[in-house]
């Protein structure tokens, strides 16, 4: 049974249990503004990473498939004002992805705090992404 006072990390180990979550990932500090790829979830992936580079850090998504999930939490570092950017097209299996609202969501830029971004695959081919929470503290 799940208890209010449950940690993060133990509600994933329980879903996990239950095989609705395969994947916790923490892809760490990156500072490189090479392209960094979200791992492939079987169902749902949870992924973490902090940014600490003066230059842009660029993601691409994996292949799409229905069902599909992955959520993505950006902590910004201590400084702060980091950027992330997101491709569009040409991702593997050639899906594209498509923002809530038809334009990517402005991230937060004030130093150590979050923004958790979600993706989904709903056709088989193509991602929708959101943020699910910005400016998290």
């Amino acid at each position: 049974m799940v208890a209010l006072e449950d940690t993060a990390e133990e509600l994933i180990a329980l879903f996990t249990a239950f095989g609705a979550v395969n994947q916790l990932n923490a892809l760490g500090t990156l500072t490189s503004t090479g392209t960094n790829a979200l791992p492939d979830p079987t169902v749902q992936a949870y992924n973490s990473a902090t940014l600490s580079t003066s230059g842009q850090v660029p993601f691409t998504l994996p292949q799409p498939a229905q069902g599909k999930k992955l959520r993505l939490q950006l902590i910004q570092d201590s400084t702060g004002s980091r950027t992330a950017s997101f491709a569009t097209s040409g991702l593997a299996g050639g899906g594209a992805l498509q923002w809530v609202g038809s334009a990517a969501p402005t991230l937060t830029t004030t130093g150590t705090h979050a923004d958790i971004l979600e993706w989904e695959c709903f056709d088989g081919a193509n991602w929708v992404g959101s943020v699910a929470k910005a400016n998290v503290h």
